[in-house]
C-alpha cells in the first residue's frame, strides 16, 4: 500500500507540474504577445520599418517580427534600446497591473473567408464630401487586428495618419472589429459587418467611433482587399439613401 501511495504521489506530482509549466508557458506567450503588439505599434506610428528599427538596435531583420510576434523574449538592454530608437519610456512597453492593460483579446470562431487578405482597404465619409481611406491589418491565427487610419496614398505605406491596435471577433452572425487608441483613453473604432453580407460580396457594415468632443460618430463602412479608385461606387454604397434617413426619424433608428 505504502509503494501505491508513493506512486500516486509521484503521478499527482508530475501531473501538477506539468500544468504550472504549461501554466507559465501560456503567461509568457501572452506577456511577449502583447509587448510584441506594443512594439510594433510604436514602430508603425513613427513611420518606421522593421529594417529600419533593426539597424538602430543592432539586430537582424529577422528578429524585428520574431520581436512583434512575441516568439521569442526580448532582454532587458535590447528592450531599452527599442524605446530609445521609439523615443519611447521602456516602461511604456511594461503591463501596467493597477491600471489594466491595454491589449484586447478576444475568442473567435473561423473568420469568413475575406478575413484571408491580412491586409483590407476601408473606406468611409468623414463629412458629406470627404472621404476617409483606412488599411485594416488582420492576424487570422491570432484574432489580433491593426487599424491604420487616413491613408494620405495607398501607394505611400506609411502616409497614414493614426493607427490603432486591437482584435478581431466572429460570432454568431457577425464580426466585429475593436480597436483603441492606447495614447488617448477612451479613443476606439468599432467595425461591425454580418456574415450574410460578406459572403454575399456586400462588404458594407456599420463603423463607431468616439469624437475628441466626446461624441459618439455611426457610418457606413465598406471593406475591400484592393484598393478601390471607383468614386462613384464608393459613392452609392456609402451615401445614406432617403430610405435609409425616412427610417431613421420615424423609429429614431438606423438600418443598413
Amino acid at each position: 500500500m505504502a509503494v501505491c501511495r508513493k506512486r500516486n504521489l509521484k503521478i499527482h506530482s508530475n501531473y501538477l507540474f506539468r500544468k504550472v509549466r504549461m501554466r507559465m508557458a501560456m503567461d509568457d506567450r501572452e506577456f511577449y504577445g502583447a509587448l510584441g503588439e506594443k512594439i510594433r505599434y510604436y514602430r508603425k506610428r513613427r513611420g518606421m520599418t522593421q529594417q529600419e528599427l533593426a539597424e538602430q538596435i543592432n539586430r537582424t531583420l529577422a528578429c524585428v517580427p520574431k520581436y512583434e510576434h512575441g516568439g521569442v523574449a526580448i532582454d532587458a538592454y535590447t528592450l531599452y534600446m527599442i524605446a530609445r530608437a521609439l523615443e519611447v519610456e521602456p516602461k511604456i512597453f511594461l503591463p501596467d497591473r493597477s491600471a489594466g492593460d491595454t491589449a484586447i483579446h478576444f475568442s473567435s470562431e473561423a473568420l469568413p473567408a475575406l478575413f484571408r487578405h491580412r491586409r483590407l482597404w476601408g473606406y468611409n465619409y468623414k463629412n458629406h464630401k470627404t472621404l476617409s481611406i483606412s488599411c485594416l491589418e488582420v492576424d487570422p491565427d491570432t484574432f489580433r487586428a491593426t487599424f491604420y487610419i487616413d491613408y494620405a496614398d495607398v501607394k505611400r505605406p506609411n502616409s497614414y495618419k493614426y493607427v490603432m491596435p486591437g482584435a478581431i471577433q466572429s460570432e454568431g452572425t457577425t464580426v466585429k472589429v475593436y480597436c483603441i487608441n492606447p495614447v488617448i483613453p477612451g479613443d476606439f473604432m468599432l467595425l461591425l459587418f454580418t456574415h450574410v453580407d460578406l459572403t454575399l460580396g456586400r462588404n458594407v457594415g456599420l463603423c463607431a467611433s468616439l469624437t475628441m468632443s466626446y461624441r459618439y460618430r455611426v457610418m457606413k463602412f465598406y471593406l475591400s482587399p484592393t484598393p478601390v479608385q471607383d468614386r462613384e461606387f464608393l459613392d452609392q454604397v456609402l451615401m445614406f439613401t432617403k430610405e435609409d434617413l425616412t427610417y431613421a426619424r420615424k423609429y429614431r433608428s438606423m438600418v443598413f
